[in-house]
């Protein structure tokens, strides 16, 4: 994690150092590029996890394994986005947001998922003639439809919770009450069930999200303060670093080490939005569009890997960028397909 403390460092750093930030605030201009940057990150941490196994002792393969465990961080924050966009639309729109959310919502989750999970079935039976297994072990692993895509079924189950409770509850603070509820119930059956941690533990942030933008035109008086911002991002650098001790306190049991973890994601997720709020984030094309297809991008990438990990990995670089790559143009289709088919 050293590769991460030392980025968000200097990310705080420069916002101490910027007197007149140029596009604050976290709203889509800013936070597309994000998600854009994120869905390229969860691919290197993906291929830096397989490269832990029959890789060589290599330079690019050490900067690799750097993001070996980056993945529930940059979930954290795809979560965080999700809870802050659910609640800012129903914040604007109400009933009417309700009203269409599984057509216009769940649709545009739901079909690329369906299209990758055939696909994949397919190839996989064809090329290695697997089968998928939809035992309760299996699921407690990961879903075993589609490879890396737990996070899909675990957006989905909450979009349908959020639709459920935003027709019973009218308020936002009763909705954002009932929707911590509904995560916490959550959490603790799936750990009952045994399902590996990452299934469950970054999902407090999706609630987070959503409390931040009910509080968002409270908390702007804060941001406006510079002193504040930098007692603010400073802190949440230190929290996030304190919060690795369980790496190094060999005696912490298993729900000290599971406050911790959760404690860190909630720590990132909050101190992304807090710097994208005060100071923008890059204005990028390449990353923009990248964006538009962050999604599609988190979907394919699963498969892209299972399908084509080769044995034994020369080149670790250039077997990365071509993975990167596939899974960008892959996606691209898919998002095309997919708005035929919603339409």
């Amino acid at each position: 994690m050293a590769l991460l403390t030392v980025i968000l460092m200097l990310w705080a750093v420069i916002i101490i150092l910027k007197s007149k930030p140029e596009n604050p605030g976290f709203y889509i201009e800013n936070t597309l590029p994000l998600r854009g940057l994120l869905a390229v990150l969860i691919i290197v941490h993906h291929v830096s996890q397989r490269l832990t196994y029959g890789c060589p002792d290599t330079y690019w393969c050490r900067i690799l394994n750097q993001f070996n465990t980056w993945g529930y961080l940059i979930v954290s924050v795809f979560f965080f986005l999700s809870g802050y966009g659910l609640m800012k639309s129903y914040i604007q729109r109400k009933e009417d947001y309700i009203a269409g959310f599984i057509r216009k919502r769940t649709t545009k989750i739901t079909t690329p998922f369906i299209i990758c999970i055939v696909v994949y079935a397919l190839l996989d039976f064809c090329l290695y003639g697997n089968k998928i297994d939809l035992s309760l072990e299996a699921w407690r692993l990961d879903c075993p439809l589609l490879p890396n895509s737990w996070y899909v079924i675990a957006i989905i189950i909450f979009y349908l919770a959020f639709y459920i409770l935003g027709r019973v509850q009218q308020k936002e603070r009763r909705l954002i009450v009932s929707f911590f509820a509904f995560t916490l119930g959550y959490m603790i059956l799936l750990n009952l069930f045994g399902f590996k941690r990452y299934w469950w533990f970054t999902t407090p942030c999706i609630s987070f999200g959503m409390l931040m933008a009910y509080n968002e035109a409270r908390l702007a008086p804060v941001f406006a303060k510079k002193k504040t911002c930098i007692s603010v991002v400073s802190l949440l650098w230190v929290a996030i670093n304190i919060s690795d001790l369980q790496y190094y306190l060999h005696t912490v049991d298993e729900f000290t080490s599971i406050m911790f973890s959760i404690a860190k994601s909630l720590c990132f997720a909050f101190f992304v939005f807090v710097c994208i709020t005060i100071s923008g984030f890059v204005r990028n094309t390449i990353l923009r569009n990248l964006g538009n297809i962050s999604y599609e991008i988190y979907l394919v990438q699963g498969g892209v890997i299972s399908l084509l990990f080769p044995s034994v990995i020369k080149y670790p670089f250039v077997y990365f960028i071509s993975t990167v790559l596939r899974s960008i143009i892959i996606a691209y289709l898919l998002r095309k397909i997919s708005k035929q088919i919603i339409i």
